[in-house]
């Protein structure tokens, strides 16, 4: 299943860490991250290339964007869903990404969706399903998203002992990363049904890539995204961390 993880404020130089696992149909074609010119903000995200979308990405204000299905029908005519975190994340600032958003939600549909915002101290998650669109802010330290399970829906225990243990010491980014790439890989959630994979090993939907951010709060040096093209347990992960000098810039972020 798709799964989405994000840990607030857990490196003083960090803001977030994000790692997500995407579950797709493998003979989707799929670009790795790369940077994209939008009209407003330039955009450091991984592409589907058929729709032209995207599901995890970060611009160069620090604004992360993150996606997931969610249960329900798909109606007759949507367009893709992978056009929401690029809208958002091409947003001057979080209001306007708030705005445009719901915009978009009004001008088509979309299939059922969870995308979560990420920007500073702010969390903040729509939810689309057939009842209609649900907007809220989050205020935990550890958000857990599927494509089936909501915020507070369930839980990754083992991560949530991890960060316990080690509330007190003073880790470096590629500590977390580390472990959140061993969670997306090998991890299991636990919903009030029982224990599941972070990850589908076989079927038609299966994990087809896995992405790790670190946004901080500075410029380029504090930017760190991993990227693995298939299933983070037998594929390598690659370091995309360069492209930050291009999506920042040499002045460091844009305002």
């Amino acid at each position: 299943m798709c799964s989405l993880i994000a840990i607030r404020g857990r490196d003083p130089r960090h803001a977030w860490f994000v790692a997500a696992n995407r579950d797709e149909d493998p003979a989707r074609p799929t670009a790795p991250p790369g940077l994209n010119i939008g009209q407003h903000r330039k955009i450091l995200c991984p592409r589907d290339k058929r729709a032209g979308g995207t599901w995890i990405g970060v611009n160069d204000g620090g604004r992360i964007a993150a996606l997931t299905n969610a249960p329900g029908l798909h109606p007759v005519g949507s367009q893709s869903r992978g056009l929401l975190p690029l809208t958002a994340l091409d947003a001057p600032d979080l209001e306007s990404a708030r705005r445009q958003v719901r915009s978009c939600l009004e001008q088509w549909s979309f299939p059922p969706f969870r995308l979560l915002l990420l920007e500073g101290e702010h969390a903040l998650l729509f939810q689309a399903a057939e009842e209609g669109l649900e907007e809220k802010e989050l205020h935990e330290d550890l958000i857990f998203l599927t494509d089936r399970f909501g915020p507070g829906e369930a839980r990754v225990p083992e991560l949530e002992r991890w960060l316990q243990e080690r509330e007190e010491e003073d880790l470096d980014i590629d500590a977390h990363l580390d472990h959140l790439l061993v969670v997306l890989a090998t991890g299991l959630g636990l919903s009030p049904e029982g224990p599941f994979p972070l990850r589908t090993a076989e079927g038609p939907r299966r994990t087809v890539s896995a992405t790790l951010l670190a946004v901080g709060l500075g410029g380029p040096e504090d930017l760190r995204i991993l990227y693995a093209p298939g299933d983070p347990r037998t594929t390598k992960v690659r370091d995309y961390s360069v492209l930050a000098k291009r999506l920042f810039g040499d002045a460091g972020r844009g305002g």
